[in-house]
């Protein structure tokens, strides 16, 4: 049926107040009014918006399930909660039979009392959390030490280096996994790393120090995987883990400052760590406010790009942008700087595993992205499972003209103390 009868009519109507005024919900507001303004005639509501048939019925079906996460019921009509909120949980108190004291008119199954429990959704929890963080950020706005600029920097060249999947904070014991670990080894053999690619990296203008995602084993106290709920075993509690993170971050970046003329920081998100990378990157971005060769880049995209010269560098987690699917998002969502540049690359981490894939074309369209190893051992998950990675940490050099010119690989054979 093309039009709806007046019931189907009643419960748009019903449904219009509950879907936000905003860009978001813009399109699904526009196709029900229309619907209801041409009385139930949804051929000739898609002809007056400019739509097609198929595009009245998909935002009616997105409206309805959008309003049923906060709580409408076409069949139990109650008022909608907050913008921003969602039903959590609905209670409701019948009595079998009911009576009215006045008129003596008798009903059953008559609902007397009804209880809704909303709560933020989780992209409105997580930007209230940012909030609060930035402002927790404020004591240590500005509070870094000016490092000396190194001199005779080549500022042709770029380094990057891309930190595989750290999971600082993981616990895992040797008659389980085969080698003991904690989070006081997981910070040490970061910073003997970086130490080492401080030596083998030549005097860049540049640094590129990507945190590859999953930076942190737990995003929280709660100790499980914040969407699947996966148990995690954890060395110590959450709030010595982040103050852990945060010293390593520092001296990460500060050693980086002691060898490059300019550092970018990113600190991706990984599916272990969505809010933790969040909020490391917001302190590290107060702390150095005042630092101008220090620039901490921006985690929330799902992917970061870093253009130098003809070259452009592409990171992710790898989670949720697919290692296959790098080169071609890279291509969609950088078109402009794709067209500048010749030689392309990606990094992703999640994986733990090294592992390459190459977008072909003619040369001049190429770009190659790969996933990187890590330094910590397996964990008990791991360890019970199929999944097995070498340890090594990497550092490319990038030429602005002439693209990739060296990769150093350091094993955890020749860091681990």
């Amino acid at each position: 049926m093309l039009a709806l009868v007046a019931a189907d009519l009643d419960e748009l109507r019903d449904l219009l107040p509950w879907l936000p005024q905003n860009k978001r919900h813009a399109t699904q507001r526009a196709a029900i009014q229309a619907v209801i303004d041409h009385d139930g005639d949804r051929l000739a509501a898609a002809d007056a918006i400019g739509r097609n048939l198929k595009g009245i019925r998909d935002s009616i079906y997105k409206a309805r399930r959008s309003a049923a996460a906060k709580g409408w019921d076409p069949s139990h009509p109650t008022a909608p909660v907050p913008d921003g909120m969602h039903v959590r949980r609905r209670s409701t108190l019948r009595k079998p039979r009911w009576e009215c004291p006045e008129c003596g008119h008798v009903e059953a199954d008559r609902v007397v009392l009804e209880w809704t429990q909303a709560q933020k959704g989780a992209e409105e929890r997580a930007e209230a959390m940012r909030a609060f963080v930035l402002e927790l950020a404020d004591p240590v706005r500005g509070a870094a030490e000016p490092v000396e600029v190194p001199p005779d920097l080549l500022e042709d060249l770029l380094v990057v280096i891309p930190v595989g999947d750290h999971h600082l904070g993981m616990l895992a014991h040797r008659s389980e996994t085969g080698e003991n670990w904690d989070t006081k080894k997981g910070e040490a053999i970061l910073r003997r790393a970086i130490d080492r690619a401080i030596e083998v990296a030549p005097p860049a203008g540049t640094c590129v120090l990507a945190f590859m995602g999953d930076f942190f084993h737990a995003d929280t106290s709660a100790a499980v995987t914040p969407k699947s709920g996966h148990l995690l075993d954890v060395d110590t509690r959450f709030p010595e883990i982040s103050r852990i993170a945060s010293r390593l971050t520092r001296y990460c970046i500060e050693q980086c400052l002691r060898r490059f003329g300019r550092v970018s920081f990113l600190s991706v998100g990984g599916n272990h760590d969505p809010h933790a990378s969040d909020w490391l990157a917001i302190v590290a971005d107060a702390y150095y406010e005042n630092e101008p060769r220090v620039d901490v880049l921006d985690p929330r995209r799902g992917i970061n790009f870093v253009e130098h010269g003809r070259c452009l560098l592409a990171f992710c987690h790898g989670h949720g942008i697919k290692l296959q699917d790098v080169p071609i998002v890279t291509a969609a969502d950088a078109p402009e700087a794709w067209g500048r540049t010749v030689h392309r690359h990606g990094y992703t981490g999640h994986i733990h595993s090294r592992k390459g894939i190459q977008l072909v074309g003619d040369e001049n369209a190429a770009m190659y992205a790969e996933a990187v190893r890590i330094l910590p051992p397996k964990d008990r998950y791991a360890a019970h499972n199929r999944w097995r990675a070498g340890r090594s940490l990497i550092v490319d050099v990038w030429h602005a003209a002439h693209g990739h010119r060296m990769r150093h690989t350091i094993g955890v054979g020749e860091i681990q103390a």
